[in-house]
């Protein structure tokens, strides 16, 4: 039976009565009691022996596990939809009451016949069937549409000359509710192809099915019915519709798209630009032609510079004389209509997602017609067939715009042929059947997709045996080479089959959050709770700003400008990807109208910009609506580059995979000597080394200690000065990779400027950006700026999608990756393998790189990869290779930084013991004996400068994730030292583990220091690379349960350093200030050691202090 031991059931049981006594709102205690009820679902059934597919098979596995009445099986799931319902209105008192009564008996059950009581939950009252009374009971007599968690399923069987088999499945809005459904196969409307996807605990959407009203809850399939497998995970419109081929259909095509790199040809660029013809001729119909393909072939500069100024005036000829006239006919024919460009849509009944070219919208009609543009040679007009990848496709979309508007939606859907030059149109009318053949596409995607990520590699066994029928002719190339280089016998093939299954289970959690470790309460849903979570769960969680107003529209340039109230608390950040979408009457609803895309260029207390990704032609629609909301969007595509690049895993050189599992020994030869004065010893050594070596070098630097500014500075002007090869310099983020930029144009101590030209997106403000040095408009000139620029420097995701493209204009001998340890081993090693020789630059001591799963997903299933040393994906390869170099004593491979050049030496003696090398500080002032600053007797925070570091006792209180209190305490404590002079805003900053707290610690800010960008309250991931004169640290916790959720401790770490309270730490270079609880912290190994650290310093101010200055401010609500 499932079970909880007594310390666990003791830690949930003190949380619940943290939340019993909490004084915060009741949304609040609300929002906290979803957190918990979740984690405690996982907790209990994560020792099982099982693989759950979703949080509804974990928790009807432990519905069937405890020993509870029916009664109370219903009134717990009776639970589960009431917090999942989120009614605001629902949630009172008594509601809370009860729901802590509800969770304390579920604990106890779980605790068997060992069960512990807690007297003050004992107490509370419970009734029976309250959240039974609170939800509504399902009417199965009348329902055609259904949610299922899949249990059982039969045979296929004959009834009356009609093949059948029946499903047994557990209703998502009743879990106790057992239904069957006949799936029949009708004429022209085959159901049966669903069965051979079902696995135990898949997800059905059923659609138009029909009571029989035989016994309970007994459905049957009728000639309308669709089925949709795991219909939150979408799919888009335009992937399904290329698995369809004149032969008919193949949903294997989807794969070899997506696991393999494929440099597309002319043709393809044709397609875009002619796409951007028909979206400036609807925004401007003056619009110069001229102006028009000039702009779009800088908006494909790379490809243009790739192909060169003869082939694309070949195909500028061929747009103007096959295509322009009928782009001008398709617009002038639909300009009475409102007309949208690229409108997204979502589906969560069909499980698909789709951007339309152009959406005609006639008001008088009220009709919505779909046009999607073609620019591929048309199929024969005189048919009025469009091809069948086309259709299929444009049959998705009337699936989605069905899906958005409802069964009434009018409007006719169409194929335009641009090229075609008697009847461009091919009118698309959607048979249910076809809906039927998209839906078996789309799941068998899905289905496929679920089985990689849970190992099941089947698939791939099958395209290298049989190959894929009906695939096009230029994807020949690829599936040859995949058939050719997998081979399942081989280690490499382990290597890659793992890695491509760890990479679509993060995809998975990014899009549905099915496989989230156990820890994470946040986001449960992934990119699905757009739709799946209530506005009060998504707040909580600070993805979502409502109530947004249009202040102002940039037309021409797709500006939007936008106000809210301040006191919502959030998490965006410029630069985020976000959706925009209005709110509709009384509610918001994103899949009940279009979707806008764009990203956030400024954000403020109480304003935001955004740039829209798609610039409309008529913002009547924007106008039209007072309030809106924005939440974040996902990047699909990353997940998929990083699966493509893997290939080259299996595609290179037999040494270089030895290298990369740490096999063989990485060569060096001794051929330099380097030195430079400026530099000590141990940089010139190690600077040496990375020169001398053949394959590969691993640098650990701890923080301060300059990997950037100064190891990766003079190494590249090193190289600059010894090769004539390129250098490609990668990071993580743009934030690094800014950093880096920024060092290579102001190096220290009056070094030349590194030239460089810089890969990405045309947001960045960056002069040496690939388009601000293009400088006319010849593409051949464009090709020779890499010509003139030996350093390339972008993000890693930038150059996974696009290091094809970069081949055909720079050879690829070395590449240095900085912050290498904060990426995964999957995100690297496609990348390295194209190189010659690589840098790998980090500090595995530091922040990890960021993975979502479950820690028992992350081990490797591989005999093979386990005795070369590759066990835990969760370690990243700068990690592993790190670890197996000193291993294996190969001294010459790897090196350390030693001299920081940050930290005072007292707050580096609370982070030297975790590192191998001992850590010297670089300055004489990071030596001084004096207090961190002065002030005078009688100041409030005069107990501040006996110590450079000090734990601050808060006063407990009972609230989650946040203390009001200590947030007052830090907001005054960094306020106070801004006012007395003793830092500027961008020399003092606080960081806290939980965005709840971050919110807190805001309201007791001045605007002012606010409004200062360099001033930064915000988790220990935003600091990262980042320094401050003092930093805060408020810990925030009431509970030692909580402690998880703050700590990463690496697994096989002997040192068991926390990694975010290190960096956390060595932010500070003057003066390190930690707030919270001792009781709770010291139940944390490395908390424990950092307070008696402090308290040897005399460092330790108990909360008298707080006390002390929270009385000045009696005005204050901090209840």
């Amino acid at each position: 039976m499932t079970t909880i031991d007594t310390q666990k059931a003791q830690a949930f049981y003190a949380e619940l009565v943290l939340i019993q006594h909490s004084t915060a709102d009741a949304n609040e205690r609300f929002s906290h009691l979803s957190s918990f009820f979740y984690k405690l679902i996982k907790t209990a059934t994560n020792e099982e022996l099982i693989a759950f597919r979703n949080f509804y098979a974990r928790f009807r596995y432990l519905l069937t596990q405890l020993k509870l009445t029916g009664t109370e099986k219903q009134n717990l799931d009776a639970f589960r939809r009431f917090i999942k319902e989120g009614n605001i209105k629902k949630t009172t008192v008594k509601s809370i009451q009860q729901s802590i009564a509800l969770l304390y008996r579920l604990i106890k059950t779980m605790q068997g016949t060992h069960a512990v009581e807690r007297k003050e939950l004992e107490a509370l009252p419970y009734t029976e069937k309250y959240f039974l009374r609170l939800v509504p009971q399902r009417r199965y007599d009348i329902l055609t549409d259904l949610k299922v968690l899949c249990a059982d399923w039969t045979e296929i069987t004959d009834d009356n000359g009609s093949p059948c088999f029946t499903l047994k499945a557990y209703d998502l809005e009743n879990m106790e509710g057992l239904v069957e459904i006949l799936i029949r196969a009708h004429q022209h409307a085959n159901h049966l192809p669903a069965r051979q996807l079902l696995t135990e605990n898949a997800i059905l959407q059923f659609h138009n099915i029909s009571y029989t009203g035989e016994g309970d809850n007994q459905y049957t399939t009728t000639f309308d019915t669709l089925i949709t497998l795991e219909p939150d995970f979408l799919i888009d419109a335009t992937a399904i519709g290329e698995c369809f081929v004149q032969q008919g259909s193949n949903s294997d095509i989807f794969f070899l798209s997506k696991i393999m790199d494929n440099l597309p040809g002319s043709a393809a660029l044709k397609g875009s630009i002619i796409g951007y013809y028909l979206d400036e001729i609807v925004r401007n119909k003056e619009e110069n032609i001229e102006s028009i393909y000039l702009n779009a072939q800088r908006n494909n500069a790379l490809k243009a510079a790739q192909f060169g100024n003869t082939e694309m005036q070949t195909l500028k000829r061929s747009i103007l004389q096959e295509h322009l006239k009928n782009i001008i006919n398709l617009v002038q024919t639909q300009s009475h209509k409102e007309l949208w460009i690229e409108p997204t849509y979502f589906s969560k009944d069909y499980g698909l997602q789709g951007r339309i070219d152009l959406l005609g919208i006639d008001h008088e009609l009220d009709s919505k017609d779909i046009v999607e543009l073609k620019s591929g040679s048309p199929s024969n007009h005189q048919y009025n067939i469009a091809w069948s990848n086309h259709k299929m496709q444009v049959v998705s979309y009337d699936m989605l715009l069905q899906s958005t508007y409802g069964d009434k939606r009018q409007g006719t859907n169409a194929v335009y042929y641009s090229k075609c030059p008697v009847l461009p149109y091919r009118h698309i009318v959607t048979e249910h059947s076809e809906k039927i053949d998209v839906l078996n596409i789309r799941n068998e995607i899905t289905a496929k997709i679920y089985a990689l990520a849970h190992g099941d590699f089947s698939l791939l066994h099958k395209i290298k045996n049989e190959g894929i029928a009906g695939i096009p002719r230029f994807l020949y190339t690829e599936l040859d080479a995949f058939r050719r280089l997998y081979d399942p016998s081989r280690i490499a093939t382990h290597y890659y089959q793992e890695l491509m299954a760890f990479t679509l289970r993060e995809m998975i959690n990014a899009k549905v959050g099915d496989m989230l470790k156990d820890e994470e309460e946040e986001n449960q849903n992934g990119f699905a709770g757009l739709w799946l979570d209530n506005r009060l769960t998504k707040v909580q969680d600070f993805r979502i700003i409502y109530d947004l107003e249009v202040t102002a529209i940039n037309e021409e340039d797709g500006i939007i400008n936008l106000s809210f109230d301040r006191t919502i608390s959030h998490s965006f950040r410029k630069g985020d990807l976000i959706i925009l979408y209005p709110k509709l009457g009384d509610t918001y609803n994103p899949m009940a109208q279009h979707i806008l895309k764009g990203t956030i260029s400024y954000i403020g207390l109480d304003a935001l910009v955004i740039a829209l990704f798609n610039i409309q032609t008529d913002y009547s629609y924007i106008n039209s609506y007072q309030h809106w909301a924005i939440e974040p969007d996902i990047l699909e595509r990353n997940h998929w580059s990083t699966i493509s690049s893997l290939f080259n895993v299996l595609s290179c050189a037999d040494r270089k995979k030895k290298l990369l599992f740490g096999h063989e020994e990485p060569k060096t030869e001794p051929a330099i000597t380097y030195h430079n004065e400026n530099l000590t010893d141990n940089q010139n050594q190690v600077i040496q080394q990375a020169l001398n070596a053949k394959d590969y070098y691993l640098l650990q630097g701890p923080p301060g200690t300059g990997k950037t500014s100064t190891f990766l500075v003079n190494y590249v002007k090193e190289l600059t000065w010894k090769t004539k090869d390129k250098i490609v310099v990668l990071a993580f983020t743009n934030r690094a990779v800014e950093k880096i930029c920024e060092a290579f144009r102001k190096p220290g101590n009056n070094k030349a400027t590194i030239e460089y030209i810089r890969l990405g997106s045309k947001l960045i403000t960056d002069d040496n950006l690939f388009t601000e040095q293009l400088n006319d408009d010849n593409p051949d000139n464009w090709r020779k700026i890499f010509d003139a620029h030996q350093v390339i420097v972008s993000t890693v995701s930038t150059f996974q999608n696009n290091w094809l493209l970069l081949k055909e204009f720079i050879s690829l001998k070395q590449i240095i990756i900085d912050e290498a340890s904060q990426l995964t081993e999957a995100a690297l090693s496609g990348i390295l393998v194209l190189f010659e020789k690589f840098i790998l630059i980090g500090d595995h001591k530091q922040l990890p790189s960021v993975v979502t799963q479950d820690a028992k997903t992350c081990f490797t299933r591989s005999n093979y990869l386990n005795q070369l040393g590759v066990t835990d994906f969760r370690v990243s390869l700068f990690e592993r290779l790190t670890r197996n170099a000193i291993a294996k004593g190969w001294k010459h491979a790897y090196g350390q930084l030693t001299h920081h050049y940050r930290m005072h030496q007292v707050i580096a003696g609370l982070i030297a013991q975790h590192y191998r090398e001992t850590l010297i500080p670089g300055k004489p002032a990071q030596n001084s004996t004096l207090p961190p600053y002065t002030l005078s007797n009688g100041h409030p925070l005069i107990e501040l400068t006996k110590s450079r570091i000090l734990f601050i006792e808060s006063v407990p209180e009972t609230a989650h994730k946040k203390n009001k209190k200590e947030a007052f305490i830090a907001a005054f404590i960094a306020q106070t030292l801004i006012d007395s002079g003793i830092v500027t805003p961008a020399q003092i900053g606080i960081v806290t583990p939980f965005r709840a707290q971050i919110a807190e610690i805001k309201k007791h800010l001045r605007t002012d220091i606010l409004l200062n960008e360099n001033f930064i309250v915000d988790t220990v991931e935003r600091y990262q690379g980042d320094e401050r004169k003092i930093i805060l640290f408020s810990s925030t916790i009431t509970n030692t349960r909580q402690i998880a959720s703050m700590q990463s401790i690496a697994a096989g770490d002997k040192d068991e350093t926390d990694r975010k309270l290190l960096v956390s730490i060595s932010r500070a270079s003057e003066q390190f200030i930690i707030l919270g609880n001792p009781e709770v912290l010291r139940a944390s190994k490395p908390y424990r050691l950092l307070i008696a650290q402090i308290e040897a310093q005399q460092g330790v101010i108990n909360k008298d202090f707080s006390e002390n200055i929270i009385s000045m401010h009696s005005d204050l609500d901090l209840d």
